[in-house]
């Protein structure tokens, strides 16, 4: 009998692969080899928080993992805990500027500043007084509202929830004039999310209507800082007014 080697596959621990070299002999007799291979220390492969849990309410959340026993993986369940805070300060602009941490900036087509307070009470959607972007007589006039926040770590979710009003006289519902934006970006301006765009033919105008912006893979932004920002640009001669009240940014981080 030729002793032709053959070659038997035996899966192991840790997802090697045992290659045996069997003479013919060996095979016809019966003959068995016999192989000892040290256990690999089995790592627990933590899988991404679900989408549920990003959006989860402060609390226990479930999350999967998969860990290594022998050599399959079995999916268990761990519980992590998340916690969500509403990271702006002052968004009912009930303090007056600049005495909290929103910064306001204006200019004109002239390029010289304008004093602009950008808080009013002359409309609210909670409490006495809301923030403006626009203006009420200046065209070609340019405003931003912005306040900077830092994250935590683990950040799972961010997400900007505001009241607007839109006030745009009668007969500029047809053509865009006056355009503002709601957004957000990194400390060096730079948009992380497609800004919401409104404009004075907008729908909602004349009503309190609110909006949300979600940040999309908002993990990558851990530990960063981050600017929520209003925009408003004015080039009608009877310009529009974007009101903005109780805004909060809900930031939901894992513990």
């Amino acid at each position: 009998m030729r002793n032709t080697l053959r070659s038997i596959l035996i899966p192991a621990a840790g997802g090697l692969v045992v290659v045996l070299l069997l003479g013919a002999q060996a095979l016809a007799s019966g003959g068995a080899a016999r192989i000892i291979i040290p256990p690999v220390p089995a790592r627990p492969t933590v899988m991404p928080v679900s989408a549920a849990a990003t959006a989860a309410i402060p609390g226990e959340v479930t999350q999967d993992i998969e860990v290594p026993v022998g050599a399959a993986q079995t999916a268990q369940q761990v519980k992590v805990i998340i916690d969500c805070k509403d990271l702006l300060k002052n968004g009912d602009f009930e303090a007056p500027l600049p005495a909290h941490p929103w910064v306001g900036v204006a200019n004109t087509a002239r390029t010289y500043a304008v004093k602009d307070s950008f808080i009013t009470n002359a409309r609210a959607h909670g409490g006495r007084q809301s923030a403006r972007i626009g203006s009420p007589t200046l065209s070609n006039y340019w405003s931003e509202l912005i306040q900077t926040v830092q994250l935590p770590k683990r950040v799972t979710s961010v997400t900007l929830t505001y009241w607007r009003f839109l006030n745009t006289p009668a007969g500029a519902q047809t053509r865009v004039y006056d355009t503002f934006s709601a957004g957000l970006e990194t400390a060096q301006g730079i948009q992380i999310a497609p800004p919401q765009q409104i404009d004075n033919t907008s729908a909602g105008r004349g009503a309190w209507v609110k909006s949300t912006l979600t940040l999309p893979n908002a993990s990558n932004y851990s530990s960063q800082g981050l600017w929520v920002s209003f925009k408003g640009a004015t080039r009608a001669r009877t310009p529009s007014m974007l009101f903005v009240d109780d805004v909060q940014l809900l930031v939901c981080a894992a513990r």
